[in-house]
């Protein structure tokens, strides 16, 4: 069976778009009603998307920038001075 499979080690960029990927698939089933805004917050820590959104802009990957930002605009609560405070924005 080994002969058949061709081994495949996706470097980090590769993981990190397939990541993304996949949060698009929990936005669209967020906007649909079948995922709660608890159950995101609860899996995906918000500083996890901040970081995710900085290398994608490095990346210069914006369509997953869009989806990580539109994932943050609909379910955390934002405050503003504490997103001043913090950079992120800079």
């Amino acid at each position: 069976m080994e002969g058949y499979v061709e081994v495949f080690k996706p470097d980090w960029v590769t993981l990190l778009l397939m990541k993304v990927n996949h949060l698009s698939w929990v936005l669209s089933c967020h906007r649909s009603g079948k995922i709660r805004t608890q159950t995101i917050q609860g899996l995906i820590p918000l500083e996890s998307l901040y970081g995710c959104l900085e290398i994608l802009e490095e990346l210069e990957e914006y369509e997953h920038c869009s989806t990580v930002w539109n994932i943050i605009l609909e379910c955390y609560p934002l405050n503003v001075d504490k997103i001043g405070e913090s950079g992120y924005l800079r």
